[in-house]
């Protein structure tokens, strides 16, 4: 059977999401109505997705795509990345004779571009590599640093802004990988924490200060239920939606109208989009429960395009990372963070309830290290998270659930 679209029927499309077209091509429209090629394929397990470029007739037609995934399918078949060929032929191209660190720190990020979820992420790669690293070994040919080097950079920072210094590390030994993987340099990585680094540094664990997100006593949490219903902004509702079932804000954020079955009362949140993703393998879904309160919440939200909480500025897409965070601060007068209502909701499972401790930590999706239990419990906990998310969102709502709080779970 041919699904593939015609050329009429992909000028015709104008729904923001991503359109498949065939063979792995896809048309992104973005709210705005940007319209773009990408081809999503697997190699070796994993899963990529590669831009192609913005769509047009007179440019990147539909007929130009699908010769280059024709071309991509070929290289795949051959065991060859596209992506990373396209990523290496773009730095040769504009690579100097003799590549500094900051020649590398381009090539290591053009290696990861595509890979990353977050768009910020470059930007952070960038900055924080500007700020700290490229200021004492930016300038140096790549082939020349040594241990000595990389605690220049270090030192400095390694006990005030021990997170940041971790990850300025981590990023360091990154590039200088791709160095050595592209033969501008030999030799152990003196990045590395398992070698030099390790006997000269403290240990990040046993100096840094864990400061945990403050979170409202649950107790509380009808008070500010109530008052956040007063409020008929799109961030307030997202905060609510956000509370009632227990996710991250970045899943509330990104949170999309297909992803949400009204006749099921189910949110099924991407598994590539969750914290945590190390698995070259696709990460299967997280399905939240969708408590009444949550549903009419949904049901108040006009529909204007992908997003279930989209931006009210124009050139956003949804609503941005500080939008929750700044609402809390400023329209609530709420001191508390938005990641720490989870705590919340955890401290109220943990001393409100006798659920068994597997379906609190599911609720909220931490991970479950025994991975057979971790296989049952998703087949079978559903019917009882979704039991207990009702009954947290009728806590909320100041009502009780005795026939949920007091009876122990079995299986």
């Amino acid at each position: 059977m041919n699904n593939k679209l015609t050329a009429k029927q992909v000028e015709k499309l104008q729904t923001p999401k991503l359109h498949p077209i065939g063979d792995g091509l896809y048309l992104k429209i973005t709210p705005t109505g940007i319209k773009s090629w990408v081809h999503r394929y697997q190699l070796n397990g994993k899963r990529r997705a590669m831009k192609l470029g913005v769509y047009s007739e007179q440019g990147m037609s539909l007929a130009k795509a699908r010769v280059k995934v024709a071309s991509n399918t070929i290289l795949i078949s051959e065991g060859k990345d596209p992506l990373e060929i396209r990523n290496l032929e773009t730095f040769e191209q504009n690579k100097p004779s003799k590549p500094t660190f900051d020649d590398c720190v381009e090539g290591a990020i053009s290696k990861r571009r595509d890979e990353w979820k977050n768009p910020k992420s470059e930007a952070q790669w960038r900055s924080s590599l500007k700020t700290y690293a490229s200021p004492l070994i930016g300038g140096l040919p790549v082939d020349e640093i040594t241990v000595h080097h990389i605690l220049k950079v270090l030192q400095p920072i390694w006990i005030s802004k021990t997170e940041t210094a971790t990850r300025i590390r981590s990023r360091i030994e990154i590039v200088l990988n791709w160095a050595k993987a592209m033969k501008y340099r030999s030799g152990d990585n003196p990045a590395i924490w398992r070698g030099d680094l390790q006997e000269l540094l403290p240990k990040p664990s046993l100096i840094q200060k864990i400061i945990p997100h403050k979170a409202l006593p649950y107790e509380e949490i009808g008070n500010l239920i109530k008052i956040l219903r007063t409020k008929k902004s799109i961030t307030a509702k997202a905060l609510e939606f956000t509370i009632l079932t227990g996710v991250r804000t970045e899943d509330t954020l990104k949170a999309r109208w297909e992803e949400i079955d009204i006749e099921k009362r189910i949110w099924s949140i991407e598994g590539d989009r969750m914290k945590g993703k190390k698995s070259m393998h696709k990460k299967e879904d997280h399905v939240v429960p969708l408590s009444d309160q949550a549903i009419s919440l949904i049901k108040s939200i006009p529909q204007t395009g992908g997003w279930l909480f989209p931006s009210p500025q124009k050139n956003k897409e949804h609503l941005s990372n500080n939008a929750m965070l700044g609402f809390l601060h400023k329209q609530m007068k709420c001191d508390d963070t938005v990641h720490g209502f989870r705590s919340t909701f955890r401290d109220w499972v943990a001393e409100e309830t006798e659920v068994d401790n597997t379906v609190g930590e599911m609720a909220i999706a931490h991970k479950i290290k025994n991975k057979a239990e971790a296989s049952y419990r998703r087949r079978k906990l559903l019917k009882r998270r979704a039991l207990l998310m009702q009954s947290w969102a009728d806590y909320c709502d100041g009502k009780r659930s005795p026939s949920l709080l007091h009876v122990k779970e079995s299986y």
